[in-house]
């Protein structure tokens, strides 16, 4: 499961992300140049692998913002297995 979800370079951007400091879809939307109900999807999947997690909610105009980091402080891949990788 975790490799699938990692198969979508912007699902590593977000994964990323999330290991800098805890963010929104909207946050990360923003910082990576995608649409927020694209990002939406690709959470969802990081989310359902266990790859991040959520990290707080909080109240704001009369929604919940969600705040998601990485699951885990680091993950150990092994070269060449992420798409367009190419070893020097």
């Amino acid at each position: 499961a975790h490799f699938d979800a990692l198969a979508h370079e912007l699902r590593q951007s977000i994964l990323w992300l999330t290991f800098i400091k805890p963010m929104t879809n909207q946050q990360m939307a923003a910082e990576l140049g995608a649409s927020p109900a694209r990002l939406h999807f690709h959470v969802r999947k990081l989310a359902a692998a266990g790859l991040i997690t959520l990290f707080e909610t909080r109240p704001k105009g009369g929604v919940l913002e969600k705040y998601y980091q990485a699951g885990h402080d680091r993950y150990v891949l092994a070269d060449g297995l992420l798409p367009g990788r190419r070893d020097a």
